[in-house]
C-alpha cells in the first residue's frame, strides 16, 4: 500500500512538472542576427498578451552592427502573422541622417500594431497563441503573442 501511494505521488509530480514546462511564458524580447553578421533584429512587447480584438504594440529595433553597411533598395522586413493581423505588413529601414545631422544612424526604430482575432475559447482557463514571423534577408524571427480570455470568460 505504501509503494502504491509512493507511485501515485511521483506520478503527479511528474505530471504537473510536464504541465509547467509545457505551458511555458513567451519572451517578451527576440533578438536574431543575419547570417552575414550586418544586422540585428530585435521583436519586443510588455506585457506580450493580448485580449481577443484587442490591440498589442510590439516594437521592432534594427541595429547596423557594422556602420559601414549600407542597405539595399530591396532590404524589406516583412511580416506574416498566424492567428491575428499586424499593420504594417512590411517596413524598409532607413538608416539615413535626420535633417540637419550628418552622422547615418546605427539604429532603426518603429512600432508595430498587433490585432488579436476575436477568439472563442474551449475551457476555463484555457489560452491562444500568435506568432508575428519578421522576414529580413535570410532571417526569420518570430516573435510569440499568447491571446487570453476576457475576465470572467
Amino acid at each position: 500500500m505504501r509503494l502504491l501511494t509512493r507511485c501515485n505521488v511521483m506520478g503527479l509530480l511528474g505530471g504537473l512538472l510536464f504541465v509547467f514546462m509545457g505551458c511555458s511564458e513567451p519572451a517578451k524580447e527576440i533578438v536574431g542576427t543575419t547570417s552575414d553578421g550586418q544586422f540585428e533584429l530585435v521583436l519586443r512587447a510588455d506585457p506580450n498578451w493580448v485580449r481577443p480584438s484587442a490591440t498589442l504594440l510590439v516594437e521592432l529595433v534594427v541595429r547596423r552592427l557594422d556602420p559601414t553597411t549600407q542597405l539595399s533598395f530591396n532590404d524589406r522586413i516583412s511580416f506574416v502573422v498566424n492567428n491575428g493581423s499586424v499593420s504594417p505588413t512590411s517596413v524598409t529601414p532607413s538608416f539615413a541622417p535626420e535633417p540637419g545631422e550628418l552622422v547615418e544612424k546605427q539604429v532603426y526604430r518603429t512600432w508595430l500594431e498587433f490585432r488579436a482575432p476575436n477568439a472563442s475559447f474551449g475551457s476555463i482557463g484555457s489560452e491562444q497563441e500568435s506568432e508575428i514571423n519578421a522576414l529580413f534577408r535570410e532571417l526569420r524571427s518570430t516573435f510569440k503573442v499568447r491571446i487570453v480570455p476576457k475576465a470572467g470568460s
